[in-house]
């Protein structure tokens, strides 16, 4: 708990449950949530992910993401980037899908080992983040598509971009417009514009 961004909206809820208010099956579940985005973060960090923050004039700090050691070396590298609901890291949109449908299925993970089995990087990005504990709009992240362009400036654009070197993204639901964000900036900052293919599917998240 010495980290309360990073655990998001989890964190959020039980502050909020530890209030006498809320009846206890409520406050169970809240807990359940905050245990499950631990047990998200740890997988993530057993896969061979660091969380990272996304660094600001004046030595501040902005909001989160992840990333292999080799995000910046790989030839192909993987970007997630989840839709709408959770800020924690790890679901595909919210805790409670997680819970209901196993992490197998309604979390990143499948796709993140699956690009590490091949030897590729990955990068997820955490776009729900918005604002602080205290409601205070997070810098460079107050919005999906302004988390995904602040964290190609601050890492995918020092990609070199060539014959052999690939980006591939891979969005859920309302994190299709951070991608075409990241694409648009991609073209903005490399000369001559990288080639650009897309593919929408309907795929269980866990093939």
């Amino acid at each position: 708990l010495a980290r309360p961004g990073g655990l998001g909206q989890a964190f959020k809820k039980l502050k909020v449950g530890l209030q006498p208010r809320l009846t206890e099956t409520r406050k169970q579940a809240l807990s359940s949530h905050l245990q499950l985005s631990v047990q998200l973060r740890t997988l993530l960090e057993e896969a061979g992910l660091t969380e990272e923050r996304l660094q600001l004039r004046g030595g501040r700090k902005g909001g989160y993401f992840w990333q292999t050691a080799n995000a910046i070396s790989c030839n192909t590298l993987l970007v997630v980037i989840p839709g709408s609901g959770s800020c924690d890291a790890g679901p595909w949109s919210t805790l409670e899908h997680c819970e209901k449908d196993g992490v197998e299925r309604a979390s990143v993970l499948p796709y993140i080992t699956r690009a590490l089995s091949r030897g590729w990087g990955a990068v997820l990005l955490c776009p729900n983040q918005g604002f602080d504990m205290d409601s205070v709009a997070i810098a460079n992240s107050s919005s999906p598509e302004a988390h995904t362009v602040s964290a190609f400036d601050a890492l995918l654009s020092r990609r070199p971009v060539g014959p052999g070197r690939h980006m591939c993204v891979v969005a859920h639901s309302s994190g299709g417009p951070a991608a075409l964000a990241l694409v648009a900036r991609a073209w903005a900052a490399h000369s001559p514009r990288p080639g650009v293919a897309g593919k929408e599917g309907k795929e269980p998240a866990h093939r």
